[in-house]
Protein backbone atom coordinates (compact mmCIF):
# COMPACT_ATOMS: atom_id res chain seq x y z
CA UNK A 1 0.00 0.00 0.00
CA UNK A 2 1.29 3.49 -0.86
CA UNK A 3 2.56 5.33 2.22
CA UNK A 4 0.96 8.76 2.39
CA UNK A 5 2.01 11.69 4.56
CA UNK A 6 -0.19 14.74 5.06
CA UNK A 7 0.72 18.42 4.89
CA UNK A 8 -1.17 21.53 3.96
CA UNK A 9 -0.11 23.67 1.02
CA UNK A 10 0.63 26.48 3.43
CA UNK A 11 0.74 26.70 7.18
CA UNK A 12 1.19 30.44 7.81
CA UNK A 13 -1.54 32.84 8.90
CA UNK A 14 -2.91 34.41 5.73
CA UNK A 15 -2.37 38.05 4.91
CA UNK A 16 -5.08 40.37 3.70
CA UNK A 17 -5.92 39.78 0.03
CA UNK A 18 -5.48 42.43 -2.62
CA UNK A 19 -7.18 42.75 -5.98
CA UNK A 20 -4.38 42.13 -8.45
CA UNK A 21 -2.97 38.89 -9.85
CA UNK A 22 -0.21 37.18 -7.93
CA UNK A 23 1.20 34.12 -6.19
CA UNK A 24 0.38 32.42 -2.94
CA UNK A 25 3.62 31.31 -1.34
CA UNK A 26 4.79 29.93 1.99
CA UNK A 27 6.59 27.14 3.78
CA UNK A 28 4.81 23.79 4.20
CA UNK A 29 3.15 23.16 7.54
CA UNK A 30 4.61 20.49 9.76
CA UNK A 31 1.30 19.73 11.46
CA UNK A 32 -2.23 19.42 10.19
CA UNK A 33 -4.25 22.53 11.09
CA UNK A 34 -7.68 22.37 12.66
CA UNK A 35 -10.12 23.49 9.98
CA UNK A 36 -13.46 24.92 11.09
CA UNK A 37 -14.64 26.30 7.77
CA UNK A 38 -18.28 26.36 6.78
CA UNK A 39 -19.53 23.74 4.30
CA UNK A 40 -22.16 25.64 2.31
CA UNK A 41 -21.78 25.71 -1.45
CA UNK A 42 -23.61 29.02 -1.68
CA UNK A 43 -21.35 32.03 -2.08
CA UNK A 44 -23.82 34.28 -0.26
CA UNK A 45 -23.92 32.04 2.80
CA UNK A 46 -20.25 31.23 3.28
CA UNK A 47 -19.04 34.79 3.84
CA UNK A 48 -20.31 35.07 7.44
CA UNK A 49 -18.92 31.61 8.22
CA UNK A 50 -15.47 32.65 7.05
CA UNK A 51 -15.38 35.56 9.46
CA UNK A 52 -15.41 33.11 12.36
CA UNK A 53 -13.18 30.49 10.76
CA UNK A 54 -9.67 29.62 11.86
CA UNK A 55 -7.75 29.62 8.56
CA UNK A 56 -4.20 28.35 8.24
CA UNK A 57 -2.91 28.99 4.76
CA UNK A 58 0.05 30.44 2.88
CA UNK A 59 0.77 34.16 2.96
CA UNK A 60 -0.35 36.01 -0.16
CA UNK A 61 2.24 37.88 -2.22
CA UNK A 62 1.26 40.06 -5.20
CA UNK A 63 2.86 42.21 -7.85
CA UNK A 64 4.90 41.88 -11.02
CA UNK A 65 3.95 41.89 -14.69
CA UNK A 66 0.79 40.30 -16.12
CA UNK A 67 0.95 36.53 -15.59
CA UNK A 68 -0.72 35.33 -18.79
CA UNK A 69 -1.50 36.32 -22.34
CA UNK A 70 -4.75 35.19 -23.92
CA UNK A 71 -5.80 34.04 -27.36
CA UNK A 72 -9.39 33.33 -28.47
CA UNK A 73 -9.94 29.93 -30.07
CA UNK A 74 -13.66 30.23 -30.82
CA UNK A 75 -16.73 32.30 -29.94
CA UNK A 76 -20.28 31.09 -29.46
CA UNK A 77 -22.16 31.92 -32.64
CA UNK A 78 -19.17 31.08 -34.85
CA UNK A 79 -19.86 28.72 -37.75
CA UNK A 80 -19.18 25.06 -37.01
CA UNK A 81 -17.19 22.86 -39.38
CA UNK A 82 -19.88 20.58 -40.77
CA UNK A 83 -22.71 23.11 -40.46
CA UNK A 84 -24.53 25.22 -37.87
CA UNK A 85 -23.07 27.36 -35.11
CA UNK A 86 -21.66 26.88 -31.62
CA UNK A 87 -24.22 27.49 -28.85
CA UNK A 88 -24.53 27.35 -25.02
CA UNK A 89 -20.97 26.60 -23.87
CA UNK A 90 -17.53 25.09 -24.50
CA UNK A 91 -16.19 22.01 -22.72
CA UNK A 92 -12.42 21.72 -23.27
CA UNK A 93 -10.85 18.36 -22.40
CA UNK A 94 -7.26 18.44 -23.59
CA UNK A 95 -4.37 20.62 -24.72
CA UNK A 96 -1.22 18.91 -25.94
CA UNK A 97 2.35 20.18 -26.02
CA UNK A 98 1.89 21.44 -29.57
CA UNK A 99 -0.85 23.77 -28.35
CA UNK A 100 -3.60 21.76 -30.05
CA UNK A 101 -6.90 21.76 -28.16
CA UNK A 102 -9.60 19.08 -28.00
CA UNK A 103 -13.02 20.33 -26.94
CA UNK A 104 -16.72 19.59 -27.01
CA UNK A 105 -19.45 22.12 -27.77
CA UNK A 106 -23.22 22.29 -28.18
CA UNK A 107 -24.43 22.77 -31.73
CA UNK A 108 -27.32 24.75 -33.15
CA UNK A 109 -28.21 21.69 -35.24
CA UNK A 110 -28.75 19.71 -32.02
CA UNK A 111 -26.60 17.72 -29.63
CA UNK A 112 -22.85 18.03 -29.16
CA UNK A 113 -19.79 17.71 -31.34
CA UNK A 114 -16.08 17.11 -30.76
CA UNK A 115 -13.53 19.46 -32.34
CA UNK A 116 -9.80 20.11 -32.56
CA UNK A 117 -8.33 23.59 -32.76
CA UNK A 118 -5.31 25.71 -31.89
CA UNK A 119 -1.70 24.90 -32.67
CA UNK A 120 -1.88 27.14 -35.73
CA UNK A 121 -4.50 24.98 -37.46
CA UNK A 122 -8.09 25.70 -38.41
CA UNK A 123 -10.90 24.13 -36.40
CA UNK A 124 -11.56 20.53 -37.36
CA UNK A 125 -14.69 18.50 -36.61
CA UNK A 126 -14.04 14.99 -35.30
CA UNK A 127 -17.57 13.68 -34.64
CA UNK A 128 -21.00 15.14 -33.97
CA UNK A 129 -24.45 14.05 -32.87
CA UNK A 130 -26.50 12.47 -35.65
CA UNK A 131 -23.62 11.02 -37.67
CA UNK A 132 -23.41 7.28 -38.29
CA UNK A 133 -21.23 5.78 -35.56
CA UNK A 134 -18.54 3.44 -36.97
CA UNK A 135 -18.76 -0.16 -35.84
CA UNK A 136 -22.42 -0.06 -34.81
CA UNK A 137 -24.11 -1.37 -37.95
CA UNK A 138 -25.70 1.98 -38.73
CA UNK A 139 -26.60 3.44 -35.34
CA UNK A 140 -26.27 7.20 -34.99
CA UNK A 141 -24.21 9.11 -32.49
CA UNK A 142 -26.54 10.34 -29.75
CA UNK A 143 -26.71 13.81 -28.21
CA UNK A 144 -23.70 13.71 -25.86
CA UNK A 145 -19.98 13.37 -25.70
CA UNK A 146 -19.46 11.83 -22.29
CA UNK A 147 -17.48 14.20 -20.03
CA UNK A 148 -13.76 13.85 -20.86
CA UNK A 149 -11.81 13.30 -24.08
CA UNK A 150 -8.44 11.56 -24.21
CA UNK A 151 -5.86 13.55 -26.20
CA UNK A 152 -2.13 13.09 -26.81
CA UNK A 153 0.84 14.96 -28.25
CA UNK A 154 0.43 13.29 -31.64
CA UNK A 155 -3.01 14.85 -32.00
CA UNK A 156 -4.86 11.53 -31.62
CA UNK A 157 -8.02 11.47 -29.52
CA UNK A 158 -10.17 9.01 -27.58
CA UNK A 159 -13.89 9.78 -27.49
CA UNK A 160 -16.71 8.42 -25.35
CA UNK A 161 -20.00 9.26 -27.08
CA UNK A 162 -23.63 8.29 -26.59
CA UNK A 163 -25.67 6.39 -29.17
CA UNK A 164 -29.28 6.81 -30.25
CA UNK A 165 -31.65 9.75 -30.17
CA UNK A 166 -33.10 8.78 -26.78
CA UNK A 167 -29.96 7.80 -24.95
CA UNK A 168 -30.53 6.64 -21.39
CA UNK A 169 -28.35 7.87 -18.55
CA UNK A 170 -27.62 5.35 -15.80
CA UNK A 171 -27.32 7.74 -12.87
CA UNK A 172 -25.95 5.15 -10.45
CA UNK A 173 -22.89 4.72 -12.68
CA UNK A 174 -22.66 8.14 -14.34
CA UNK A 175 -22.86 6.20 -17.59
CA UNK A 176 -24.94 5.99 -20.71
CA UNK A 177 -25.70 3.78 -23.71
CA UNK A 178 -22.71 4.53 -25.91
CA UNK A 179 -19.19 3.50 -26.86
CA UNK A 180 -15.56 4.54 -27.27
CA UNK A 181 -13.89 5.59 -30.53
CA UNK A 182 -10.35 6.47 -31.59
CA UNK A 183 -9.48 9.43 -33.82
CA UNK A 184 -6.23 9.24 -35.80
CA UNK A 185 -4.46 12.45 -36.77
CA UNK A 186 -2.83 10.52 -39.64
CA UNK A 187 -5.95 9.19 -41.35
CA UNK A 188 -8.33 11.77 -39.82
CA UNK A 189 -10.75 8.88 -39.38
CA UNK A 190 -12.73 7.65 -36.36
CA UNK A 191 -12.68 3.91 -35.62
CA UNK A 192 -14.49 1.89 -32.93
CA UNK A 193 -12.75 0.75 -29.76
CA UNK A 194 -15.80 -0.56 -27.88
CA UNK A 195 -19.50 -0.48 -28.73
CA UNK A 196 -22.49 -1.86 -26.80
CA UNK A 197 -22.82 -5.60 -27.22
CA UNK A 198 -19.08 -6.25 -27.47
CA UNK A 199 -17.92 -9.07 -25.17
CA UNK A 200 -16.26 -8.14 -21.88
CA UNK A 201 -12.72 -9.59 -21.85
CA UNK A 202 -12.28 -12.33 -19.27
CA UNK A 203 -15.99 -12.65 -18.45
CA UNK A 204 -18.32 -15.57 -19.04
CA UNK A 205 -20.95 -14.15 -21.36
CA UNK A 206 -20.72 -10.58 -20.10
CA UNK A 207 -21.19 -7.71 -22.57
CA UNK A 208 -20.55 -3.99 -22.59
CA UNK A 209 -23.77 -2.06 -22.03
CA UNK A 210 -22.29 1.40 -22.44
CA UNK A 211 -19.69 3.83 -21.21
CA UNK A 212 -19.02 5.83 -18.06
CA UNK A 213 -17.54 9.27 -17.52
CA UNK A 214 -14.32 9.92 -19.26
CA UNK A 215 -11.54 8.24 -21.17
CA UNK A 216 -7.78 8.65 -20.96
CA UNK A 217 -5.13 8.35 -23.68
CA UNK A 218 -1.33 8.42 -23.49
CA UNK A 219 1.32 9.23 -26.10
CA UNK A 220 1.71 5.52 -26.90
CA UNK A 221 -1.93 5.49 -28.04
CA UNK A 222 -3.24 3.31 -25.19
CA UNK A 223 -6.80 4.20 -24.21
CA UNK A 224 -8.19 3.73 -20.68
CA UNK A 225 -11.96 3.69 -20.37
CA UNK A 226 -14.80 2.90 -18.00
CA UNK A 227 -17.19 0.28 -19.32
CA UNK A 228 -20.73 -0.22 -18.02
CA UNK A 229 -21.17 -3.98 -17.84
CA UNK A 230 -23.87 -6.62 -17.94
CA UNK A 231 -22.91 -9.81 -16.18
CA UNK A 232 -26.31 -11.50 -16.11
CA UNK A 233 -28.81 -12.80 -18.65
CA UNK A 234 -31.70 -10.60 -17.42
CA UNK A 235 -30.06 -7.42 -18.75
CA UNK A 236 -31.55 -6.36 -22.08
CA UNK A 237 -29.46 -4.45 -24.62
CA UNK A 238 -31.69 -1.61 -25.77
CA UNK A 239 -31.13 2.15 -25.91
CA UNK A 240 -33.96 2.71 -23.42
CA UNK A 241 -32.91 0.08 -20.89
CA UNK A 242 -33.26 1.46 -17.33
CA UNK A 243 -30.23 -0.37 -15.94
CA UNK A 244 -31.65 -0.81 -12.46
CA UNK A 245 -30.64 -4.45 -11.89
CA UNK A 246 -28.17 -6.05 -9.54
CA UNK A 247 -26.09 -7.47 -12.38
CA UNK A 248 -25.06 -4.08 -13.74
CA UNK A 249 -21.73 -2.57 -12.73
CA UNK A 250 -18.65 -0.68 -14.03
CA UNK A 251 -15.03 -1.69 -14.63
CA UNK A 252 -11.88 -0.25 -16.18
CA UNK A 253 -10.25 -1.43 -19.40
CA UNK A 254 -7.21 -0.69 -21.54
CA UNK A 255 -7.34 -0.67 -25.34
CA UNK A 256 -4.02 -0.93 -27.17
CA UNK A 257 -3.24 1.05 -30.29
CA UNK A 258 -4.08 -1.96 -32.46
CA UNK A 259 -7.42 -2.68 -30.79
CA UNK A 260 -6.82 -5.35 -28.15
CA UNK A 261 -8.89 -4.72 -25.01
CA UNK A 262 -8.04 -6.11 -21.60
CA UNK A 263 -9.68 -5.73 -18.20
CA UNK A 264 -7.56 -4.15 -15.46
CA UNK A 265 -9.99 -3.34 -12.62
CA UNK A 266 -13.08 -5.54 -12.56
CA UNK A 267 -16.01 -5.77 -10.14
CA UNK A 268 -15.51 -8.71 -7.79
CA UNK A 269 -11.74 -8.54 -8.18
CA UNK A 270 -9.33 -8.09 -5.26
CA UNK A 271 -8.90 -4.54 -3.94
CA UNK A 272 -6.32 -3.28 -1.40
CA UNK A 273 -6.60 -4.26 2.27
CA UNK A 274 -8.40 -7.52 1.47
CA UNK A 275 -11.43 -5.69 0.08
CA UNK A 276 -13.30 -6.32 -3.21
CA UNK A 277 -14.01 -3.92 -6.08
CA UNK A 278 -17.66 -2.86 -6.46
CA UNK A 279 -17.30 -0.42 -9.39
CA UNK A 280 -14.47 1.70 -10.83
CA UNK A 281 -14.57 5.07 -12.60
CA UNK A 282 -12.79 7.96 -14.32
CA UNK A 283 -9.45 6.54 -15.51
CA UNK A 284 -6.40 8.65 -16.36
CA UNK A 285 -3.27 7.09 -17.91
CA UNK A 286 0.35 8.25 -18.16
CA UNK A 287 3.21 7.42 -20.55
CA UNK A 288 4.28 4.37 -18.54
CA UNK A 289 0.74 3.00 -18.62
CA UNK A 290 0.15 3.69 -14.93
CA UNK A 291 -3.50 4.55 -14.33
CA UNK A 292 -5.22 6.60 -11.65
CA UNK A 293 -8.90 5.99 -11.04
CA UNK A 294 -11.74 6.27 -8.56
CA UNK A 295 -13.53 3.23 -7.17
CA UNK A 296 -16.06 1.93 -4.70
CA UNK A 297 -15.23 -1.20 -2.76
CA UNK A 298 -17.65 -3.64 -1.15
CA UNK A 299 -16.27 -2.94 2.32
CA UNK A 300 -16.32 0.84 1.92
CA UNK A 301 -19.89 0.81 0.64
CA UNK A 302 -20.98 -1.33 3.59
CA UNK A 303 -19.43 1.30 5.87
CA UNK A 304 -21.29 4.06 4.01
CA UNK A 305 -18.09 5.39 2.47
CA UNK A 306 -18.00 6.51 -1.15
CA UNK A 307 -15.38 6.85 -3.86
CA UNK A 308 -11.63 6.60 -3.18
CA UNK A 309 -8.61 7.23 -5.47
CA UNK A 310 -6.07 4.58 -6.46
CA UNK A 311 -3.18 4.04 -8.88
CA UNK A 312 -2.57 0.85 -10.85
CA UNK A 313 1.11 0.34 -11.73
CA UNK A 314 1.46 -0.95 -15.29
CA UNK A 315 4.72 -2.83 -14.72
CA UNK A 316 3.44 -4.98 -11.87
CA UNK A 317 -0.34 -4.63 -11.80
CA UNK A 318 -0.02 -3.48 -8.17
CA UNK A 319 -2.81 -1.24 -6.87
CA UNK A 320 -1.65 1.64 -4.65
CA UNK A 321 -3.94 3.76 -2.49
CA UNK A 322 -3.79 7.54 -2.90
CA UNK A 323 -6.75 8.72 -0.79
CA UNK A 324 -9.54 6.79 0.92
CA UNK A 325 -13.05 7.98 1.68
CA UNK A 326 -13.04 8.30 5.47
CA UNK A 327 -9.38 9.39 5.68
CA UNK A 328 -8.42 12.69 7.29
CA UNK A 329 -7.81 15.30 4.60
CA UNK A 330 -4.74 17.57 4.67
CA UNK A 331 -5.83 21.04 5.77
CA UNK A 332 -8.68 19.64 7.87
CA UNK A 333 -11.82 17.57 7.53
CA UNK A 334 -12.50 14.01 6.47
CA UNK A 335 -12.92 12.76 2.91
CA UNK A 336 -16.47 11.80 1.99
CA UNK A 337 -15.69 11.34 -1.71
CA UNK A 338 -12.48 11.46 -3.78
CA UNK A 339 -13.14 11.96 -7.47
CA UNK A 340 -11.93 12.95 -10.96
CA UNK A 341 -8.24 12.09 -10.61
CA UNK A 342 -5.46 12.85 -13.10
CA UNK A 343 -2.00 11.22 -13.21
CA UNK A 344 1.14 12.60 -14.85
CA UNK A 345 4.32 10.94 -16.11
CA UNK A 346 6.07 11.49 -12.73
CA UNK A 347 3.31 9.59 -10.96
CA UNK A 348 1.79 12.67 -9.32
CA UNK A 349 -1.99 12.40 -8.87
CA UNK A 350 -4.39 15.36 -8.56
CA UNK A 351 -8.03 14.93 -7.59
CA UNK A 352 -11.09 16.59 -6.08
CA UNK A 353 -12.04 15.79 -2.50
CA UNK A 354 -15.47 16.33 -0.95
CA UNK A 355 -15.62 16.45 2.83
CA UNK A 356 -18.04 15.32 5.53
CA UNK A 357 -20.79 15.73 6.44
CA UNK A 358 -22.49 16.37 3.10
CA UNK A 359 -19.78 17.06 0.51
CA UNK A 360 -20.63 20.78 0.55
CA UNK A 361 -17.06 21.53 1.64
CA UNK A 362 -14.59 20.60 -1.07
CA UNK A 363 -11.03 21.06 -2.19
CA UNK A 364 -8.35 20.04 -4.67
CA UNK A 365 -5.48 17.79 -3.61
CA UNK A 366 -2.16 16.63 -5.06
CA UNK A 367 -0.29 13.43 -4.24
CA UNK A 368 3.39 13.98 -5.00
CA UNK A 369 6.53 12.32 -3.69
CA UNK A 370 4.67 10.31 -1.06
CA UNK A 371 2.90 13.39 0.32
CA UNK A 372 -0.74 14.41 -0.03
CA UNK A 373 -1.04 18.21 -0.27
CA UNK A 374 -4.08 20.44 -0.14
CA UNK A 375 -3.94 22.67 -3.22
CA UNK A 376 -6.97 24.84 -2.38
CA UNK A 377 -10.27 24.34 -0.62
CA UNK A 378 -13.33 25.83 1.00
CA UNK A 379 -12.49 28.96 2.98
CA UNK A 380 -9.01 29.51 1.54
CA UNK A 381 -8.00 33.03 0.53
CA UNK A 382 -7.40 33.19 -3.23
CA UNK A 383 -5.01 35.37 -5.26
CA UNK A 384 -6.88 38.28 -6.76
CA UNK A 385 -9.29 38.44 -3.81
CA UNK A 386 -12.08 36.43 -2.27
CA UNK A 387 -12.26 33.03 -0.59
CA UNK A 388 -12.73 29.62 -2.17
CA UNK A 389 -16.32 28.30 -1.88
CA UNK A 390 -16.38 25.30 -4.21
CA UNK A 391 -14.54 24.01 -7.27
CA UNK A 392 -15.22 22.61 -10.71
CA UNK A 393 -14.58 18.95 -9.87
CA UNK A 394 -12.24 18.43 -12.83
CA UNK A 395 -8.59 19.32 -12.29
CA UNK A 396 -5.84 19.65 -14.88
CA UNK A 397 -2.35 18.28 -14.21
CA UNK A 398 0.82 18.52 -16.29
CA UNK A 399 4.14 16.67 -16.09
CA UNK A 400 5.81 19.30 -13.91
CA UNK A 401 3.11 18.82 -11.27
CA UNK A 402 1.18 22.03 -11.96
CA UNK A 403 -2.53 21.76 -11.13
CA UNK A 404 -5.23 23.87 -12.81
CA UNK A 405 -8.77 24.29 -11.50
CA UNK A 406 -11.82 26.56 -11.45
CA UNK A 407 -13.34 27.93 -8.25
CA UNK A 408 -16.36 29.95 -7.15
CA UNK A 409 -15.61 32.67 -4.58
CA UNK A 410 -17.53 34.16 -1.68
CA UNK A 411 -17.52 37.49 -3.56
CA UNK A 412 -19.83 35.98 -6.18
CA UNK A 413 -16.93 35.86 -8.63
CA UNK A 414 -15.35 32.87 -10.38
CA UNK A 415 -11.75 32.22 -11.30
CA UNK A 416 -9.28 29.85 -12.97
CA UNK A 417 -6.10 29.13 -11.01
CA UNK A 418 -2.81 27.24 -11.30
CA UNK A 419 -0.93 25.66 -8.37
CA UNK A 420 2.77 24.78 -8.59
CA UNK A 421 5.29 23.77 -5.90
CA UNK A 422 3.41 25.34 -3.02
CA UNK A 423 2.37 28.49 -4.88
CA UNK A 424 -1.05 29.43 -6.22
CA UNK A 425 -1.48 31.74 -9.18
CA UNK A 426 -4.49 33.44 -10.70
CA UNK A 427 -4.97 32.84 -14.43
CA UNK A 428 -8.19 34.83 -14.90
CA UNK A 429 -11.32 35.66 -12.92
CA UNK A 430 -14.43 37.80 -12.99
CA UNK A 431 -13.21 41.31 -13.69
CA UNK A 432 -9.98 40.34 -15.47
CA UNK A 433 -9.44 42.67 -18.43
CA UNK A 434 -8.18 40.85 -21.54
CA UNK A 435 -6.61 43.27 -24.01
CA UNK A 436 -8.44 43.32 -27.32
CA UNK A 437 -11.30 41.15 -26.03
CA UNK A 438 -12.93 42.76 -23.01
CA UNK A 439 -13.66 42.00 -19.37
CA UNK A 440 -14.36 38.53 -17.98
CA UNK A 441 -17.82 38.30 -16.36
CA UNK A 442 -17.70 34.57 -15.50
CA UNK A 443 -15.80 31.37 -16.20
CA UNK A 444 -17.14 27.95 -17.17
CA UNK A 445 -17.14 25.12 -14.62
CA UNK A 446 -15.94 22.34 -16.90
CA UNK A 447 -12.58 20.61 -17.31
CA UNK A 448 -9.27 22.41 -16.78
CA UNK A 449 -6.76 20.99 -19.30
CA UNK A 450 -3.13 22.04 -18.98
CA UNK A 451 0.00 21.22 -20.99
CA UNK A 452 3.69 21.09 -20.07
CA UNK A 453 4.24 24.69 -21.19
CA UNK A 454 1.72 25.73 -18.53
CA UNK A 455 -0.85 26.69 -21.16
CA UNK A 456 -4.44 26.36 -19.98
CA UNK A 457 -7.71 26.43 -21.90
CA UNK A 458 -11.13 27.40 -20.56
CA UNK A 459 -14.43 28.96 -21.56
CA UNK A 460 -15.55 32.30 -20.19
CA UNK A 461 -18.26 34.92 -20.56
CA UNK A 462 -17.38 38.53 -21.39
CA UNK A 463 -19.15 41.62 -20.12
CA UNK A 464 -20.36 42.45 -23.63
CA UNK A 465 -22.39 39.21 -23.70
CA UNK A 466 -20.02 37.08 -25.78
CA UNK A 467 -18.74 33.66 -24.73
CA UNK A 468 -15.24 32.62 -25.80
CA UNK A 469 -12.97 29.61 -25.59
CA UNK A 470 -9.60 31.00 -24.45
CA UNK A 471 -6.02 29.78 -24.56
CA UNK A 472 -3.96 31.22 -21.68
CA UNK A 473 -0.17 31.17 -22.04
CA UNK A 474 2.17 32.06 -19.13
CA UNK A 475 4.40 35.04 -19.72
CA UNK A 476 7.78 33.76 -20.93
CA UNK A 477 6.55 30.27 -21.85
CA UNK A 478 8.54 28.70 -24.69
Amino acid sequence: MMKTQFVSAGGMILSAPRTTAGWVTGQPATTQPNDSRGSSKLCRLIGPLLAAATVLQAAVVFGGPPAYTFKPISFLGDPVPGGGTFINDYEPSGINNRGQIAFTADLSAGGEGVFLGGGGAALRQVVRAGQVAPGTGGELFGPWEWQNLGFNDEGDAAIAFSLGLFTHWWAGFNGCYGGVWRYSHVTQQVTPVMVPGDPVPGSEGGIFMGIGYGVGMNNQGTIAFEGILSVGPETALTPGFDGEVESMTAGLFLAGKHGTIRAVVVPGGPAPNGDTWKSAFNPSINAAGDMSFGAWTVGAQAGEKRESVYVRKAATGEILTVALAGDLAPGGGEFLDCDQSKINDRGDVAFTGYLYPDGGTSGFYLYTGGTLVRVAGSGDVMPGGGHFVYGSGNVGLNNSGTVAFTAALDTGEEGVYAYSRGSLRLIAKTGTVIPGLGTVSGVAFTNNPLNDRGQAVFGCDLSDGRTVLLLATPTGAK
